[in-house]
């Protein structure tokens, strides 16, 4: 998912870090951090090109534990040294404190969060090698002729599912493609503050601006470790959605292979309709079951709602009627009212459910009437009994309902 981790709440902001800042010995108040050696520097480098080229292979586990453990440490040195600004140069601010913390913050979670990424990356790609021998090694049905038509639904239900995936995967490579690009200004502009720094830093003399200006720069080299660790984060995940948008294409098309196949054989049996009733009829009873047990909680939800209601009417009555006594009450009752309202809407829903079920059971028996049937007056006839024989059950079960039963379950 793009709005992980990696993208940040201001924008989604994505760095390619070309330069990225290393954290140096000055800290806040001048604490010694995690010094960083050239393995480091080689390190950052490396993930640096990653970010920019947006492309080759991903930063191995050991070195991104190394880079987390650093950063780990970077943080826990600025958090031992808190707020305090008695070492700091002068005009730094909490507020900067504060977001060089955040930072050391955000940077350890896009560590841990590419440990995650590149784990998820390896066991993808040993599923798709499985797809793929699985989409290779598939000659036929394993199922004999003549096919079910519910294996041919099932197939078609699967290879829509995947064109969904597949759909909904290209849509967010298109994103991630454009966060790369939208944000590579914003590494530029980043570059561009720590030159400004260095220039700035060169033409003073003054130790103290000296001092507040490399604290600055410091600061805009955190920002753009950052913004790197961001990039490759960004990339990883353009990488794991790469490879999911392989995998269902792969499935799509042996999928449609298999559904091929299985329209070609197809059969309609009266087993199969059977075996769907049974089924529909098993979640009509269970429907019935919590439609009683949902109307049951309404009627006690009405109850409880009156109660409320005569409560705050006593209380109002009193001479303290605005006391706190009287506030209470009054915000019981809205709970109540709400509670009430709650579990109508479950109702609701659960005799639409219902309906649902009958429909579809109608739909599978004039399906079952219209399949094999080219004449027309011949299927009107056998839909038309199949509705006689649906209404005849109906007025059976209302005749055989008990007088306890509510009218929702007499319908149904």
């Amino acid at each position: 998912m793009v709005s992980k981790v990696y993208v940040q709440s201001s924008g989604a902001v994505l760095a390619v870090a070309l330069g990225w800042g290393v954290v140096t010995a000055t800290s806040v108040g001048g604490a010694p951090l995690a010094k960083v050696g050239p393995g480091s520097l080689l390190a950052t480098s490396a993930e640096t090109n990653l970010a920019a080229g947006g492309r080759g292979g991903e930063a191995s586990a050991k070195t991104l534990a190394d880079r987390l453990a650093e950063a780990r440490a970077n943080l826990g040195a600025v958090m031992a040294e808190g707020a305090g600004l008695t070492n700091a140069p002068q005009g730094v601010s909490p507020k900067d404190l504060s977001l060089r913390r955040a930072m050391y913050q955000r940077l350890v979670r896009l560590y841990e969060q590419q440990l995650g990424s590149t784990a998820e990356l390896e066991a993808l790609k040993n599923r798709k090698a499985e797809v793929v021998r699985e989409a290779e090694a598939w000659t036929g049905l394993s199922e004999p002729r003549p096919y079910s038509i519910l294996l041919a639904d099932g197939l078609r239900e699967e290879l829509q599912a995947e064109r969904l995936k597949v759909k909904n995967g290209e849509s967010a490579l298109l994103v991630l493609d454009q966060l790369i690009e939208e944000n590579r200004e914003g590494l530029t502009r980043a570059e561009e503050r720590i030159r400004l720094l260095n220039d700035q830093m060169e033409g003073t003399k003054d130790p103290a601006a000296r001092l507040r200006l490399a604290w600055e720069r410091e600061q805009e080299r955190l920002r753009s470790q950052v913004e790197g660790a961001t990039a490759a984060g960004l990339d990883l995940e353009r990488q794991l959605g790469q490879e999911r948008l392989t995998q269902s294409r792969i499935r799509s098309g042996l999928l449609q292979r298999q559904l091929v196949v299985a329209d070609a054989g197809a059969s309609f049996t009266q087993a199969d309709l059977d075996k769907v009733l049974n089924r529909i009829e098993a979640e009509r009873r269970q429907r019935e079951q919590e439609l009683a047990e949902a109307e049951t909680r309404g009627q006690a939800a009405l109850r409880a709602v009156e109660a409320a209601r005569q409560e705050l009417t006593r209380l109002q009555g009193l001479p303290d009627a605005g006391g706190p006594a009287a506030a209470r009450a009054a915000e019981l009752v809205e709970l109540r009212r709400v509670q009430s309202e709650a579990a109508d809407t479950a109702v609701q829903v659960l005799r639409m459910a219902l309906e649902a079920a009958n429909v579809e059971r109608v739909m599978w028996e004039q399906r079952f009437a219209a399949y094999g049937s080219r004449s027309v007056e011949t299927l009107a006839r056998k839909i038309h009994n199949r509705i006689e024989q649906r209404s005849g059950e109906r007025v059976r079960r209302l005749e055989n309902t008990e007088p306890n039963e509510t009218t929702t379950r007499r319908f149904f």
